[in-house]
């Protein structure tokens, strides 16, 4: 699958050097996006680049960074600013989960996760949402879950943080929509799973055949037409291993960033 017209664009990948970030990044590879690939493990973006470059003779730039430490997002977009990288799509795909009791969790570990899944998410997508404003061009895709639309019990903070994220998007693609001549999309990606769990590194853990392969082409794609707004739900089945589960959300994904209006996924 090969979407058009973003020949030299830059899309920034949070949370990429491994699950759903990385699958993300090897799909809009092959959709011809120059990326721009943010983690923690300066290694495995390493070697996720080389295999970019040599796969599909993309431009990477690798951001180590952590998003959990305060000012971390602003010092991201000021490195870019500064490098003059036009960040054309933003994928806030980097988030913890915290599973136990609330009481059990140490305060620490509880305002890292919320670092990240919210502070963070936050901060970059009011930092590169002006640029983009000003261009009056841009997408932004936040994966979100499945735990958005409900109080889970021994993962309060996370299913918490992850109502946040949707609420989040779906106001700010009604709001983006009134501005003429604006071609900007928010898009919240909830993605779910049965007879598995997500891992704290936000891996999906390995499951029992490859039911949802397609999921991130499809959060990508559905920024090819129809609205703006929250897509739900994708992995209804059970789930193959965490590489197939990865690479469908990703194409999904992927799918939802064109030029023309996003459309909510619905299955």
């Amino acid at each position: 699958m090969t979407t058009r017209g973003n020949d030299g664009q830059y899309a920034l990948v949070t949370g990429a050097s491994g699950g759903i970030g990385l699958e993300l990044a090897r799909v809009l590879a092959a959709n011809r996006f120059n990326l721009v690939l943010l983690a923690r493990s300066r290694d495995r973006l390493e070697d996720l680049a080389r295999e970019l470059e040599a796969q599909y003779g993309t431009k990477v730039t690798i951001v180590p960074a952590d998003l959990s430490e305060p000012g971390a997002a602003q010092a991201v977009f000021d490195s870019l600013s500064d490098a003059g990288v036009q960040i054309e799509l933003l994928v806030n795909n980097a988030g913890l989960l915290l599973e136990g009791r609330f009481d059990a969790i140490g305060l620490d570990e509880q305002l890292r996760l919320l670092q990240v899944n919210i502070v963070a998410l936050t901060a970059l997508t009011r930092l590169f949402l002006g640029p983009m404003l000003e261009r009056k061009r841009g997408r932004i895709l936040n994966v979100a879950s499945v735990a958005a639309f409900m109080p889970v019990p021994n993962l309060a903070i996370y299913a918490a943080s992850k109502a946040y994220v949707l609420s989040f998007g779906d106001a700010l693609s009604q709001e983006l929509g009134g501005h003429q001549g604006h071609r900007d999309d928010i898009v919240s990606r909830c993605n779910r799973y049965r007879n598995g769990s997500w891992h704290k590194s936000w891996e999906p853990a390995r499951h029992d055949d490859h039911g949802c392969k397609d999921g991130c082409s499809r959060g990508i794609s559905s920024l090819h037409g129809g609205k703006a707004g929250p897509c739900r739900g994708n992995c209804e089945r059970a789930c193959g291993p965490m590489d197939q589960v990865s690479t469908e959300l990703a194409e999904a994904g992927v799918r939802q960033c064109s030029w023309q209006r996003p459309r909510c996924l619905r299955r």
